[in-house]
């Protein structure tokens, strides 16, 4: 994953990455708003119920992480 991703999800896994960059190196506010840029970037995902099934994980994520 150390290249950059082509097609319409390149920006939704680009920031899934870093979000998983900033989770392992305890950056947690980046890792915040890592998993809130990924949110914003679902549109790519074809299908209405995935992008819904997609939205709803991350916000559990983000919830998650704003509890601690």
């Amino acid at each position: 994953m150390g290249s950059q991703s082509a097609g319409p999800c390149a920006l939704l896994l680009e920031h899934l990455c870093a979000a998983r960059r900033d989770l392992l190196g305890s950056m947690h506010g980046e890792y915040r708003s890592n998993l809130r840029f990924a949110k914003e970037s679902v549109a790519c995902i074809p299908g209405q119920s995935a992008r819904a099934e997609t939205k709803k994980t991350l916000q559990s994520l983000i919830d998650s992480e704003a509890a601690k």
